[in-house]
Order: structure tokens, then C-alpha cells, then sequence
């Protein structure tokens, strides 16, 4: 009855879901999207590195993302924040100090039981040592006495020969192969292949976006050291609902008396870069690639920058910034603010105490949503193979464009393995073979440590911290890894 009722619909076009499709007999469109590349991609490169855990990563971006809403802090927004707040939604930074406040009374505490426990722990050492020795004392004679396993080992070399020349003889084994291999031509390899394979470019295009796609862990000269403790901006007010309410905010709304809108959303993971920047008043910042603005407004809400430059290199990225900037910051704030139009790639002098590196990437939850100008369309393809060069690039100006004791943040918002911990390893690798700059990895564990109920975190990255979307914390992807410049 169901299956009737199913087929004879009317008003039934087509199903659609992601790797499963369920449409009339007549008129089959299997035209293949730009979406469906970037998820083919995805489960391809993204799947053998989350493993179980990346079908609920897969569900959560296919699914409307969790917003948040930054507070402005130069408008009249109190009746916002405490409507908000009567809906059950919370300041995700002020729930991040009271989990950090709790976590060093914790530590405290196991402190001053550690001291009191000392004198116990000595005194069963000192008996521990006087046990052990006495039990080597009466026992010596044991230890020095030959073992049954001795006659073992002398055994053992024998029969492994005899069953070494019983294989031998199977696969035929000719102790001179090893001078014929010395002395093989290499032009005789081709005796060996019955035919060349030839491919198409697009083919080879395709081969090398495979090979650029794979993150390969190699030694690196870097120290990962810990940092001092996160120091959360006071003055940032972020307002998020709790894990498993999708509550939507409402439209942003202009504040009558000055005329600036009062708080922007945006996905609350976008904060995180921000924070891990380490702001201290007076900072002279950088935000390498800026546009559209979410993170050069967040660094203003902290009130923490003495002067911020945003740079972007796209014209009509550009001027979503200045809209941003105009209908959020005073006139006299944005006194402030710089706004440059240029190649993050011409930074090179070490001008900022702060520079945020938010490169363009993969930008996995946009291009599986969006079909327009996707980055996975077949046109695109050497530019996704170039990507990771390109973040390598602008990493290392951000660096270069910091100060001696100064910190680089370097942040995306993919999952790639290549583009986030790779991108690390390689300019690390490039700083070391090519210049004199010297940085270090601050291991930035306690974020993660005091945003958890927050966010859910991946906890296998090499270098930095990756947020993981859920269904019931939909926020992320975001990768973010600080780099402290030591001279």
C-alpha cells in the first residue's frame, strides 16, 4: 500500500540526498554538480582520516550550520543580550572563564594534596629501596645462574638455517643475485612493462590533486612548547545556545540612538583564531587576509588593538569589510583600522606584534551548500592544486610581517589534513632550510580544555586544534595553530 501510494504521487519530483537518489522513471537527471564533486572529494580524502567519526562530521555539513551572535560593543545592546540570555542561550566566553577558573581550583587543590602526601611517599620509597634490596641480597646466586633459555638460543640458529635452505631451495634463491642487481641497467626496466600508459592532463591534473590532497607527517626542526595561560578577552561578549537547541537568532537590528546594528552573527568557532592571537592592549595587528571582516570585527570587540590593518586581496570581499566596518565601529574607532587592497604576499616587514593568517581554503561546508562558483568545479582544478603552496606562501609572509616575540595565528575553516597541519610542516620546513627566523608551536591544549562544552574538538592534529561539526554543536569546521616568533 505504501509503495502504491509512493509511485502514484503527484506531487513527488525527485529525492535527493547525498550518495542516495530516489526520482520518477521518467526524465533521470544525472547531471553530476559541483556540490556532488566537493563531497566525492571529501569522502575520498577526509574519510580514511576521521574514520567513524566522519559520518556524523559528513551529516553536520550537509546541515544548516549553528550561529552565534558577537555582541557590538558600540551600540545599545542590552536588551538583546538579556533577551537572549531569557532564552535559554549563554556567553560562550564567560562560560569558557568559569571553566577555566574551575579547572585551576581543581589543579590547586591536587597541588596542595600532592604537597601533604610528600613526606608519606618519601618514607615508602626509603622502605620500598630497603625491600629491594634485601630481596637482591638473598637472591644473587639465582640471578647469576645460567637460564634454560641459554640452551634455547643455542638451538635456535641451527634450525633456522635448515628451514632457511628448505625455502631457498622452493623459490630457488641464487647467492649472486645480489652482484646482478648492482649491475642492471635501469633501461632494462622497460622490458618489464608490456605497454607506456599515456594520460590526458586532465587525468594528471587530477593525479596531482590526489598526491596534494594526502598530509604526510615528516620531522621538522620545531619546538612545541606550552604557552602562558589564555588570557580571554574581557570585553567580547559571544552568545550561543546550548549543544542540541537549534534556536535561530533573530534579524540583526539597528540600535536607534547611534545607529549601528547591534551584534553579527556568524559560526561561534570563528572566535577561536581570535583568542588564540594572545591580544594585550595596544597591539599593532594584522588580519593578512581579512575579508569579509567576522574576524577583524571580533579583534575590534575585544577593544584590545591599538591599530589594525585588514587586508584582502579580492575587490568585492573588500567592500563587504567596509560595509562591516561601517555599520558597526564609530567613526573615530575606525581611525584605527587600516584597510589595504594588495597580495598577502607583499607583506614581508616585521611591522605587527599579532598577525592573523586566515588563508583561503577548501572551505568544505560553503561548497557543499553552494553550487555557484565552487571551488570544485572541473575549471578549478589547478587552482585546488596550488592551494596548499599558496597557504604555505601567505604563512610565511604572516611571519615574516611579525615581530620578534610577537605571535602568527594560522587558521582555515577545513578539514584537510594537507591544508591545516600540512601547511604548518612545510613552511616550518621552509623557515628552516631558507631563512633565520626562528618560532616555535605553542601547544594551545587548554582552548580546547575550557571551550569543550562549547565545541567538539578533534584531538589527533600535530600542531594545532580543529573543531569537528556535529549535529548538536553544528559549528566548524575550524583550524587554528599559533606560531610564536623567537627571533
Amino acid at each position: 500500500m505504501f509503495s502504491r501510494r509512493f509511485n502514484n504521487s503527484n506531487k513527488i519530483g525527485r529525492y535527493f540526498y547525498r550518495g542516495f537518489k530516489v526520482k520518477k522513471d521518467q526524465g533521470v537527471n544525472t547531471k553530476v554538480t559541483n556540490s556532488d564533486r566537493a563531497l566525492e572529494h571529501f569522502d575520498l580524502h577526509y574519510r580514511p582520516v576521521y574514520k567513524n567519526k566522519w559520518p556524523s562530521i559528513r551529516i553536520a555539513l550537509l546541515t544548516s550550520k549553528k550561529t552565534c551572535a558577537v555582541m557590538n560593543n558600540f551600540a545599545e545592546n542590552i536588551k538583546f543580550l538579556d533577551e537572549f540570555k531569557s532564552n535559554g542561550a549563554y556567553d560562550i566566553i564567560e562560560k569558557a572563564e568559569i571553566s577555566q577558573r574551575e579547572k585551576a581550583n581543581v589543579q590547586n587543590h591536587d597541588w596542595k594534596n600532592d604537597f601533604s602526601e610528600a613526606n608519606e611517599e618519601i618514607v615508602t620509597e626509603l622502605e620500598m629501596d630497603h625491600r629491594t634490596s634485601k630481596f637482591l641480597n638473598n637472591n644473587v646466586v639465582e640471578l647469576n645462574t645460567p637460564h634454560d633459555s641459554d640452551k634455547i638460543l643455542d638451538k635456535e640458529p641451527a634450525e633456522v638455517k635448515e628451514k632457511f635452505n628448505e625455502l631457498s631451495k622452493t623459490v630457488n634463491i641464487d647467492d649472486d643475485d645480489d652482484d646482478d642487481r648492482k649491475d642492471l641497467d635501469r633501461t632494462n626496466l622497460y622490458n618489464f612493462v608490456p605497454a607506456e600508459t599515456v594520460y590526458s592532463e586532465t587525468h594528471m591534473l587530477r593525479i596531482e590533486e590526489a598526491k596534494r590532497s594526502v598530509f604526510t607527517p615528516m620531522d621538522v626542526k620545531v619546538d612545541i612548547v606550552k604557552p602562558r595561560k589564555i588570557v580571554l578577552p574581557f570585553d567580547l561578549k559571544v552568545i550561543g545556545y546550548p549543544s542540541g537547541d537549534v534556536t535561530e537568532f533573530p534579524d540583526v537590528k539597528v540600535d536607534n540612538p547611534h545607529g549601528y546594528l547591534c551584534f553579527f552573527m556568524m559560526d561561534a568557532a570563528s572566535i577561536l583564531p581570535v583568542i588564540a592571537l594572545d591580544l594585550e592592549k595596544g597591539d599593532n595587528v594584522l588580519d593578512l587576509c581579512a575579508a569579509p571582516g567576522g574576524k577583524s570585527l571580533t579583534i575590534l570587540q575585544t577593544g584590545l588593538a591599538g591599530n589594525l590593518t585588514c587586508n584582502d586581496l579580492s575587490g568585492s570581499r573588500i567592500q563587504r569589510l567596509l560595509n562591516i566596518l561601517q555599520y558597526y565601529i564609530p567613526e573615530e574607532q575606525r581611525e584605527h583600522v587600516t584597510v589595504t587592497r594588495k597580495s598577502g604576499l607583499a607583506y614581508d616587514q616585521p611591522d605587527f606584534d599579532k598577525v592573523l593568517v586566515d588563508v583561503p581554503c577548501n572551505t568544505d561546508r560553503h561548497y557543499l551548500l553552494e553550487d555557484v562558483n565552487n571551488l570544485f568545479s572541473p575549471s578549478r582544478i589547478s587552482e585546488r592544486i596550488e592551494m596548499p603552496t599558496l597557504q604555505k606562501d601567505l604563512l610565511l609572509s604572516g611571519i615574516k610581517s611579525c615581530r620578534p616575540g610577537g605571535s602568527v595565528v594560522y587558521s582555515t575553516c577545513t578539514l584537510s589534513p594537507a591544508q591545516n597541519d600540512g601547511v604548518i610542516q612545510n613552511a616550518l620546513d621552509d623557515l628552516w632550510r631558507n631563512t633565520n627566523i626562528d618560532v616555535v608551536v605553542e601547544d594551545l591544549e587548554e582552548i580546547t580544555d575550557i571551550f569543550k562544552d562549547s565545541f567538539q574538538f578533534y584531538k589527533n592534529c600535530r600542531f594545532g586544534q580543529l573543531v569537528l561539526p556535529s549535529l548538536s554543536l553544528n559549528y566548524g569546521p575550524m583550524y587554528f595553530c599559533r606560531l610564536r616568533r623567537v627571533a
